[in-house]
């Protein structure tokens, strides 16, 4: 049961605060305990500027469609999540 197409149901999803300073790059800010070493930075500034092109991996709407899923337990439904493994990129930085 999709709670969410429930009719009268009001989302149980809290709305997140941004902080004020976040940026694309605030995670950059954080200490990378298991960083992989790139060799050649120049490939690897390309990779990224090719990377920030392209749109969001997850979009917000399937984030709170998740939160609502995972809340469904909690309010008595019961629900199957179906776990995908994403394979690991061998070679380049961005296949096409």
């Amino acid at each position: 049961m999709n709670i969410a197409n429930t009719p009268g149901h009001t989302p149980s999803v809290q709305e997140v605060n941004t902080p004020a300073d976040w940026k694309p790059e605030s995670w950059q800010d954080f200490p990378a305990l298991q960083q992989a070493t790139y060799p050649d930075q120049e490939a690897l500034a390309a990779a990224l500027s090719e990377l920030a092109e392209l749109p969001p991996l997850v979009t917000s709407w399937e984030i709170i469609s998740l939160r609502e899923q995972i809340a469904e337990p909690r309010q008595g439904n019961v629900s199957c999540y179906k776990v995908v493994i994403v394979p690991r990129i061998s070679g380049s930085a961005v296949h096409p």
